[in-house]
């Protein structure tokens, strides 16, 4: 298959996809025609047909000036918001969250074959749902990851959000911690040494407040620090009477460190 200077060919199978890089649009576009004719006298002469109807055109650029055309057979091919090659979607913006909702929606309808054998009531054990999980779910999620790992967090979230539901319903576990009217909810089975009235702790948040997974790491720690503290202060609600009626944080200090070491 002829080749030019100025444009990559990549053939995969029965897929054939020619690539040209430049700042200016019109050169891109001499450089693929030039290719293309090339193509066609190539393919007339091994008497090879191109299907012009399942050919697409696509330019990677934040530019939305008009493009200049392409043509294959004197057909001129249009130019797509996105493509879908080798079963990967490429936006012209290389966002992939064209890619990511096609794998979303891929992913679910995949799950539901697969729903008896690994639902929370299934009678299978498992080790043999997480078997089919890898074997059979979870490559439909990491296919070409290689090239859309770059893609922003957010975007990625939607496959990360699919893959955390199916984990914790074949694992049987609940979400926890979770959000709950704006709130934070912190529950558990561990021996925290705290009255049941205060195993369970809301902790209001405003509406536009956004949380992340370092500022929940870092709300977590703190909260766990004040678990330990308090575990030693041997009645809580009477020191924090005590630490209200002062507005000195060292006075408050003291308090606290007085009722820890029982004076």
């Amino acid at each position: 298959m002829p080749k030019q200077f100025n444009t990559i060919l990549s053939i995969f199978a029965d897929d054939t996809a020619i690539l040209a890089r430049n700042k200016n649009h019109n050169y891109i576009q001499i450089a693929l025609n030039r290719h293309l004719k090339t193509l066609e006298d190539w393919f007339a002469k091994w008497k090879i047909q191109i299907n012009a109807g399942k050919t697409e055109a696509i330019m990677f650029t934040n530019s939305r000036r008009p493009l200049p055309p392409i043509k294959v057979n004197n057909q001129i091919i249009p130019w797509s918001q996105e493509c879908k090659y080798l079963g990967v979607i490429l936006d012209k913006r290389l966002t992939w969250k064209p890619h990511f909702l096609y794998i979303k929606k891929k992913f679910r309808e995949l799950t539901r074959k697969f729903y008896p054998l690994i639902a929370r009531n299934s009678k299978m054990t498992r080790s043999n749902m997480l078997l089919i999980y890898t074997a059979y779910l979870r490559p439909v999620l990491s296919y070409a990851c290689p090239v859309w790992g770059y893609a922003a967090k957010s975007n990625i979230k939607l496959l990360e959000k699919e893959q955390n539901l199916l984990i914790r319903n074949i694992c049987h576990a609940k979400c926890s911690p979770h959000r709950h009217d704006h709130g934070i909810i912190l529950s558990g089975t561990t021996n925290t040494g705290f009255p049941h009235s205060q195993e369970l702790a809301t902790i209001p948040l405003p509406a536009e407040f956004q949380i992340n997974k370092e500022e929940l790491a870092d709300l977590f720690r703190l909260l766990k620090q004040i678990q330990l503290i308090m575990a030693k202060v041997p009645n809580v609600k009477q020191t924090l009477t005590e630490m209200e009626k002062t507005e000195d944080p060292y006075n408050k200090l003291f308090i606290l460190s007085e009722e820890m070491n029982g004076t």
